[in-house]
């Protein structure tokens, strides 16, 4: 048996436009905990519980206020909802305990190992079996692993390493002066990630002079200061883990448009797919997907992986990206380099999974995005009631919030999926829907 722990940690490098907000009031900052809440503890897992398969795979739910009877009574019927709409075979069952520490590993009876999306302490100190070592997926997720993995990067890439010496504040002083004296040494374009980058959060695309003091203003601001937070993480027991680690990469040319959405801020609000040009595509990345697996698998990963890569139609003369990162299944060659790498379940991964159901609907196209609206899921089923009953569109997590409400009002945050016959039909029912609510970022 296999768990699949659904959870995420809170990242401290939030995007932009909501640590804009969260300064404005102690109110608004209440508020925007408990929207960032919702999301990890209900939207996304909720979302990944969809793809996890049938009843003997029991997925395990954080409750979002442990300890409110209310909010935990809540909480079940919101994720069972979402999950309701699968077939008996594919529906998981769903565990809901307070947290990491609180795993009802005897009663749920398992003999065989944990799934882990992201590692978290309590899951060391409860001694869970887990199915990969929590060190190595700790490490094929930082920015240290990825620099150091020997797969095709973006030229300049590397590892600005955390060696801990002398007095602590000292030390945090002088890497904070030695990461930012690289940043102004560094040619515009480049781009910057932190070690704690998800969904476009912790990461910074420098495009102009402009960019990088705006940038360096962020890294060392002592009050909300990117590098302080980052750097302060870095203790005696945990340093071989590199959890202050910085990546900054040169930008190659985009050939074709990314199927990720990002908003003006870097931030992920969702993806898209085009089925029909899947074989091409596999085609197209084989060699580099080969080497990924090849290095992931060697540290005893078992699961999914997400890669971020950018093409560009300068070939290099390394050697081994001539074997592993050369394509030309286009009619013209190009190179790929991995930007970041995802070692766990990425928000799209549900598309690819959900090609039949389009498919045989005469869809040839899908997207799959979050919003947040005033009203609940029924009444947003109601509004396209049309396009569920055909199977144009499809809600895989849905979380109706009345009590963080001041008016009362239900204010939901959904994660949906739409359909289209073509590109043109998929682009003007998302630019339909994202009209009448608004864009959840990650």
């Amino acid at each position: 048996m296999r768990i699949l722990i659904r959870h995420l940690t809170l990242y401290n490098n939030i995007p932009p436009a909501e640590l804009k907000d969260a300064a404005a009031s102690s109110t608004k900052t209440t508020e925007l905990q408990r929207s960032i809440a919702l999301k990890y503890l209900s939207l996304i897992p909720q979302r990944d519980a969809f793809i996890t398969g049938g009843p003997h795979t029991p997925t395990i739910f954080f409750n979002v206020s442990p300890g409110s009877a209310s909010q935990e009574a809540h909480d079940r019927p919101e994720a069972e909802a979402t999950i309701a709409v699968l077939s008996p075979e594919q529906r998981p069952k769903l565990v809901f305990c307070s947290g990491p520490a609180e795993i009802p590993v005897k009663e749920l009876g398992i003999i065989d190992r944990l799934a882990v999306k992201i590692m978290l302490d309590d899951l060391e100190r409860k001694g869970y079996p887990l199915v990969v070592d929590q060190e190595a997926q700790w490490f094929l997720n930082s920015k240290a692993g990825l620099a150091e993995s020997g797969l095709p990067t973006p030229s300049g890439m590397r590892f600005v390493p955390a060696g801990c010496k002398g007095a602590r504040g000292r030390w945090v002083g002088e890497q904070m002066k030695r990461i930012v004296e690289i940043v102004d040494a560094e040619q515009a374009p480049f781009v910057f990630k932190t070690q704690q980058t998800f969904g476009g959060a912790g990461t910074w695309v420098v495009s102009d002079e402009k960019k990088r003091r705006e940038l360096v203003e962020k890294l060392m601001d002592d009050d909300t200061g990117v590098l302080r937070k980052l750097l302060s993480q870095v203790t005696a027991k945990n340093q071989q883990m590199k959890p202050g680690s910085v990546v900054l990469s040169e930008m190659a040319t985009f050939l074709a448009a990314s199927e990720q959405m990002i908003n003006e801020d870097n931030a992920w609000i969702g993806s898209t797919i085009n089925y029909a040009r899947q074989e091409r595509l596999r085609e197209k990345f084989e060699g580099i997907m080969r080497q990924t697996a090849e290095w992931v698998g060697k540290y005893g990963y078992i699961g999914p992986v997400g890669i971020d890569i950018l093409e560009t139609k300068d070939i290099p003369k390394d050697e081994q990206l001539q074997r592993n990162g050369i394509s030309s299944a286009d009619g013209e060659k190009t190179a790929h380099y991995i930007v970041d790498l995802n070692v766990r379940t990425s928000g799209s991964l549900a598309l690819p999974l959900l090609k039949g159901h389009f498919t045989s609907r005469g869809m040839t196209c899908a997207s799959s995005f979050s919003t947040t609206l005033q009203g609940s899921r029924k009444e947003f089923m109601e509004t396209w009631k049309e396009e569920f009953e055909t199977g144009q569109m499809l809600i895989m997590a849905w979380y109706e919030d009345k009590t963080g409400n001041r008016e009362k009002e239900v204010e939901s945050i959904g994660d949906v999926v739409v359909g289209g016959k073509d590109e043109k039909d998929l682009q003007d029912l998302m630019k339909t829907v994202r009209e009448s609510t608004e864009d959840v970022t990650f």
